[in-house]
């Protein structure tokens, strides 16, 4: 399935909570971006999930091109929200855009020149890039996202993964690309097994699905800014929603981070005795710990900035991150009927 006009439709549907702050700087990035694509019968619809600051109401005398269009659900999560999105979408295509990310503005043109010159090139996974602060935090997530997708990030191209090669490139709704009646049979698709919204992974899922159409596109030229939040309890905050995230989209029988996750299990048991019956080892070991952590990160080709901050912050993050899987095993575990999903 391609488009080779180029009156493609395109919608972007924009899933936010709480981001006001952000979405006229993000908005006026993606106008760029749009009008430098060429591509004409645009539109952005903003999806509101439940926010209770200004979201509802900020773009209500905007007179930008393409137009805002503001839809508002209950605090159901990014999942129902892209889906309420995907429901009001009129596009050919959709692009999928967080509130705190600013697209490069040829990225859209680059897409768009692909598809016309490679008509089953449909589906594009963007390549994200975090802004760089003074918190070591922000290179924190740079570091785990190195390790989890070296094959791609130790040499950033134009290139493509399938089935095999599924759990070893970046995958994210940050920025991306599909069809729209595509990505609405993945939406439906995306089974989530915890019982709280929140917690449904709202990207892996449906990406996965996807697979059934065709390979699933990346290149540094179809890139992004994701602006991170700078406190140290918001990394902490953030840390412990995606371990919760993590068992609803990885933590499953048969998928790549099972097994190593029931080693986790194993370790993490035997750590647990050892601190309880020498609670004396456990400063040495933790700063020996995450010592090791950043000398393996840099050994694995992390930049030098971003494997201190893992080692620096290895400590509260296992901390949080696995407060947030047990978030998540315990969210699996009670199922009651979810009125959202």
């Amino acid at each position: 399935m391609g488009w080779p006009e180029s009156t493609t439709s395109v919608s972007v549907v924009l899933p936010t909570f709480n981001e006001s702050a952000w979405l006229p700087e993000t908005v006026a990035r993606l106008r760029i971006a749009i009008e430098r694509s060429g591509w004409s019968g645009t539109e952005i619809v903003v999806v509101n999930d439940g926010s209770t600051d200004a979201t509802a109401s900020i773009f209500e005398s905007d007179l930008g091109k393409p137009p805002v269009r503001v839809i508002s659900q209950p605090n159901c999560g990014r999942l129902a929200a892209r889906r309420l999105g995907l429901s009001e979408a009129r596009g050919d295509l959709v692009l999928f855009l967080d509130s705190r990310v600013h697209i490069d503005e040829d990225s859209l043109s680059f897409v768009r020149m692909e598809i016309e010159n490679h008509p089953e090139r449909t589906i594009w996974n963007g390549h994200a890039v975090t802004a760089s602060t003074r918190a070591p935090w922000t290179r924190f997530w740079d570091g785990i996202a190195f390790l989890a997708w070296r094959r791609y990030l130790a040499n950033p191209r134009t290139t493509s993964y399938g089935e095999d090669e599924f759990d070893w490139y970046p995958k994210g709704t940050t920025m991306f690309l599909a069809p729209r009646e595509w990505l609405i049979g993945a939406a439906a698709s995306a089974h989530s097994l915890s019982d709280d919204p929140k917690l449904a992974n709202d990207d892996t899922l449906m990406i996965r699905e996807l697979l059934r159409h065709g390979r699933i596109n990346i290149s540094p030229s179809f890139k992004c800014t994701y602006y991170p939040r700078i406190s140290l309890r918001d990394f902490l905050r953030n840390a412990r929603h995606r371990g919760a995230v993590l068992v609803d989209g990885h933590l499953r029988p048969g998928l790549r981070f099972w097994r190593p996750f029931q080693a986790v299990l194993v370790v993490g048991a035997i750590g647990l005795l050892l601190a309880i019956r020498r609670p004396r080892v456990v400063p040495p070991v933790v700063v020996g710990g995450c010592f090791a952590v950043a000398v393996g990160a840099r050994a694995a080709g992390v930049p030098t900035g971003d494997a201190a901050s893992l080692g620096l912050l290895a400590g509260p993050f296992s901390l949080a991150y696995s407060v947030g899987i047990t978030d998540g095993f315990r969210s699996r575990a009670r199922k009651p009927i979810n009125q959202c999903l």
